[in-house]
């Protein structure tokens, strides 16, 4: 070595040795993701929609992989969150009773798995409804109880809301069978069949009830 020279030792950061690599130490507090699945909405003819929240404190949300799979169809969607963690899914389903798995997985492959049930329609059949009694163009005394009977079917098995109506005594009752004192007069009788899905059908009769007279 040269007299009077100095000697520097130049030392290159690697990891463990404490000095700054210029890279992001990695952060792995050893928390998997987790997902979540709201109550989903269906609607007829099979559309659907899906949708949730992710989370992980490891990587940004926007970063983590949904994956929706249903037991009838098969994986049907795949995307990534947004960066508030929520995820959302809208399109066609078959009809049928569908158990879907909604799955987040994080760059390391770590997972976490929420499972929903929904039930997709076909297409929406109209409900069928006559009124049964009374028959068009009964007469009634003043007074007399009007038995109301309907026939109502939903070939799809859909609760129905039955609802009668008066054109002289305004809305009756809502249910398939009851009994009431009108009003003189004629009255136009409307019944209206409706399901959750919009269908809808109706029947229209006229009764007459009788006048109140004073006594001679």
């Amino acid at each position: 070595m040269w007299a009077g020279a100095t000697l520097w030792l130049v030392l290159v950061g690697c990891p463990g040795n404490g000095l700054d690599t210029g890279e992001d130490p990695v952060i792995d507090d050893g928390v998997d993701p987790a997902i979540s699945v709201d109550p989903p909405q269906v609607g007829i003819d099979g559309r659907a929609q899906l949708s949730g929240t992710v989370a992980d404190p490891d990587q940004p949300r926007v970063t983590l992989v949904v994956t929706l799979q249903s037991d009838l169809e098969g994986a049907f969607w795949r995307g990534n969150a947004h960066p508030d963690g929520h995820w959302e899914w809208e399109g066609e389903l078959t009809p049928g009773e569908h158990q879907v798995d909604a799955t987040v997985v994080d760059s390391r492959g770590n997972t976490d798995v929420a499972s929903v049930a929904l039930t997709v329609r076909g297409v929406n059949h109209e409900p069928t409804c006559l009124i049964a009694e009374p028959e068009d163009g009964s007469t009634y005394a003043h007074g007399e109880f009007v038995h109301f009977r309907a026939e109502a079917d939903d070939q799809d098995g859909d609760a129905l809301t039955l609802l009668w109506e008066s054109d002289l005594s305004g809305p009756l009752f809502m249910g398939d069978e009851f009994e009431l004192i009108l009003r003189d007069g004629l009255h136009q009788i409307t019944l209206e069949a409706s399901d959750p899905y919009g269908g809808r059908c109706g029947d229209l009769i006229a009764i007459e009830v009788g006048t109140t007279s004073d006594p001679e």
